[in-house]
């Protein structure tokens, strides 16, 4: 379960893993990472614990409160956030870009499984918007926020900012 959902999401997990997990593959880390701390047994089964699945990890994501809207006109989603500024100094992340993104877990991802702001605003900038495709039906996507430095290395932990239908 926990390897088809690394599967989808591999191409941003190369990106959010990448200073995490030298010399071992970002793949191979958010795997192990994830099967620890997100799989929970529920009966029979599992299941994956969004709050605690991680697609990136890095310094602490110093978002301390946050807005998700859907604006149904223009078909976008927007997150406004507020952010601690003693953590975006001690970790120099206040030019990181913004990473969100929109994971369809339901369905083998139907339409599209995966979605991703095309400009991306900093971390200062207290904001990020994300274009939504017309979907032929309602979708529930999970929505992870990091933020990753322009050029080089580094990069924030994701914070799961929980579901949205559109």
């Amino acid at each position: 379960i926990v390897r088809s959902h690394i599967s989808m999401l591999n191409p941003i997990i190369n990106i959010g893993y990448k200073a995490y997990s030298y010399p071992k593959r970002a793949y191979d880390v958010a795997m192990s990472y994830n099967l620890n701390e997100a799989l929970i047994q529920k009966e029979d089964d599992f299941v994956v614990d969004w709050q605690k699945f991680m697609i990136a990890k890095g310094s602490p994501n110093p978002i301390t409160s946050y807005t998700m809207d859907f604006d149904q006109e223009n078909q976008v989603i927007r997150v406004t956030w507020e952010y601690d500024v003693y953590l975006e100094k001690k970790f120099n992340t206040r030019s990181y870009d913004s990473f969100l993104i929109l994971y369809n877990a339901e369905d083998n991802g139907g339409e599209y499984p995966l979605l991703m702001n095309d400009s991306k605003d900093s971390l200062i900038s207290g904001k990020q918007n994300v274009k939504i495709p017309k979907h032929k039906k309602e979708v529930t996507y999970e929505v992870f926020i990091f933020f990753v430095e322009s050029y080089g290395g580094g990069n924030t932990d994701s914070m799961h900012l929980g579901k949205i239908k559109v």
